[in-house]
């Protein structure tokens, strides 16, 4: 595993269950939740994360996120701006009104210093513009995570 993943402060990611699908959002134990309605995006993510032996599932809508909060906080979101017939500022309100977890912003549309200013006023910890490297996304997340958790 790299070694900027191990020295991380992510959240401790419990072993993958045998029968569990993490990239669909079968398991109520995936922590990363990722929030994009890029399909081809979140596919990679998700599969590069797993190669790095951490776990996250991908949805598509604000009904899927909730969903998936529902089931149980993940840890950290990464979060598009731009979620087709959603608005992503308005998601990371109704997080913010209900968690402190970790949010790191995504846009390769609202890239305009207003739009990433009123996100990270509204509370996201981090922000990342489209396109980015997956290493890249990998850091940026060990920075906004909460501290004092680790990778297991």
């Amino acid at each position: 595993m790299d070694d900027r993943l191990s020295r991380a402060s992510w959240c401790s990611l419990p072993p993958e269950q045998p029968g569990s699908n993490a990239s669909n959002g079968a398991t109520s134990s995936a922590r990363i939740l990722i929030v994009d309605d890029d399909f081809d995006m979140c596919h990679a993510m998700v599969d590069y994360l797993a190669a790095q032996g951490l776990r996250a599932v991908a949805v598509h809508d604000r009904q899927e996120a909730m969903r998936q909060f529902a089931i149980g906080e993940p840890c950290l979101v990464v979060l598009d701006l731009c979620l087709g017939k959603d608005d992503g500022l308005d998601l990371l309100r109704h997080i913010r009104s209900r968690s402190d977890v970790p949010v790191i912003i995504t846009t390769g549309y609202r890239r305009d210093e207003p739009d990433v200013v009123l996100g990270l006023e509204l509370g996201a910890d981090d922000y990342i513009a489209k396109p980015f490297g997956l290493r890249e996304l990998v850091a940026h997340s060990g920075s906004a995570a909460a501290p004092g958790h680790q990778i297991t």
